[in-house]
Order: structure tokens, then sequence, then C-alpha cells
């Protein structure tokens, strides 16, 4: 971990969870607060990247999607460098896996379209946040003395991205 400070270290893991909790309830729950609630439940794979099996592919619902998939991911990039994932590849890797696994538990428990295209949205929002904090901290050459001001860019970037998609999803 690159935190020193065992009271930012504490801050950074319960964003992270707190994160993590909102992240399960969109993807796997759909917003939904009973598993009756959840809007569709199908068994799906999709594994072709450009085809959309809801029709065209520039539909506005289809890049709303798309979009919440980057934005979605994006504050687990930034926590999983400030956790300690220092090295780019690890990191993709864990970035990957983690979207495979809930597009794999969306299919197990027919939760909704297990989506490749949803895999790589993820992937490269979970890239963006890595390597926004990553590309901060090399700017700010303080690491220990502006990491503080990261935890707090990263609550406020979840907060950000929870009312984002929350916006893009209930269309206000």
């Amino acid at each position: 971990m690159i935190v020193k400070n065992a009271a930012v270290r504490r801050w950074i893991v319960i964003l992270f969870i707190i994160y993590l909790f909102y992240l399960i309830w969109a993807v796997l729950f759909k917003f939904s607060f009973s598993y009756t609630e959840i809007p569709y439940k199908r068994r799906y794979i999709n594994i072709n990247l450009f085809f959309n099996p809801a029709g065209s592919f520039y539909t506005p619902v289809f890049i709303r999607e798309k979009v919440m998939n980057l934005l979605i991911f994006i504050p687990f990039g930034a926590y999983l460098y400030m956790l300690g994932s220092r090295r780019f590849l690890p990191s993709l890797a864990i970035i990957l896996l983690a979207s495979l696994l809930l597009e794999t538990i969306q299919y197990a428990f027919a939760l909704g379209t297990s989506d490749i295209a949803d895999v790589a949205t993820n992937t490269c929002g979970g890239v963006i946040g890595y390597l926004l904090i990553r590309l901060s901290i090399k700017i700010s050459r303080k690491k220990e003395g502006m990491l503080l001001h990261f935890v707090v860019l990263a609550g406020i970037m979840t907060l950000v991205v929870i009312a984002g998609t929350l916006l893009l999803k209930f269309g206000y």
C-alpha cells in the first residue's frame, strides 16, 4: 500500500467498501431492492463486441448504458492504485477479472445480459481511474503529503460516479 498513515488508509478502505456495495447493487441488482424488482431476469450471453442484442447499435439507451459502464468502474481503478496495486498489467488483469466476475454472476443468476461490450467498457473505466490517480500522484511528486487529497478526491469521485450513474439510469 502506498499510504503509510493508518487513518488515511482506513478511509481509503472504507470508501472502497462503500463503492463495492454500490457497484454490486448497480451491476447485479440493476438499482433494485429485491430480486422481484430486477427488470430483466434472463440468461443471455453476447460475445460479439459490436452487436447490440436489443437492436440498433447507436440507440440512446445503448449509448447511455455504455457510458454508465465506463463511469461506474472509474473508482475501481483509482482505489486499486491507492490500495497498492502499483504495476499496470497486474492492475489491468484485476480490473478485467472483476468485470468478468460480475458478468459471470449476472449469467449464473439470470440477472440480465452478460455482454462482452460491458466487460470492455468496465475495463476501460477502471483503467481510466487507475491512470488518473497514477498521473495525479506523479504530477504532485509529494506522494505521502498528497495522498490525503487523493482520498478526498476519490471520495468525491465516488459520489460523482454514484450520482452520475443514478441520473443516467433514472433520466433526471
